[in-house]
């Protein structure tokens, strides 16, 4: 299964991070700023980790530590404000938002087999699509 990363700055209520906790998937809520992870910490459990990164440089110096964090499994990142879609099939210029923690773990399956077949081991996801190049984070 992927390393899922999310890079967040003072949003512990980001719905992207309630949805995969309530999917009780494993994942890693990444912060380059000490004084947030106070509002963090009670997340933390056998599935959601906290990595705290030495010093605040923004998004894209968090953005590339996950990207060194690169092990050969599967990685990937995906803002907190991310919003999680599954193409509907029949009509494919529709996206069906998942809400609901089934949808949720089938998305990250979906992106996982994806991963696989196609042999990419780094992305990430913006809005409702997901990106891959192999061993280059978009």
């Amino acid at each position: 299964m992927l390393d899922i990363y999310v890079p967040s700055y003072k949003r512990p209520d980001a719905p992207l991070i309630k949805k995969l906790i309530e999917a009780k998937l494993r994942f890693t809520i990444v912060l380059d700023h000490e004084s947030d992870v106070k509002d963090y910490i009670g997340m933390k459990s056998d599935k959601v980790g906290i990595l705290l990164l030495e010093k605040a440089f923004g998004i894209g110096y968090v953005r590339q530590r996950i990207k060194d964090r690169y092990n050969g499994v599967p990685v990937i990142m995906l803002d907190d404000d991310t919003q999680l879609a599954i193409r509907d099939f029949e009509d494919p210029n529709k996206f069906i938002t998942c809400n609901k923690p089934e949808q949720v773990r089938k998305w990250f399956k979906t992106v996982d087999k994806f991963c696989q077949e196609n042999e990419f081991d780094l992305g990430s996801a913006r809005d409702r699509a997901f990106t891959a190049k192999s061993c280059a984070a978009t």
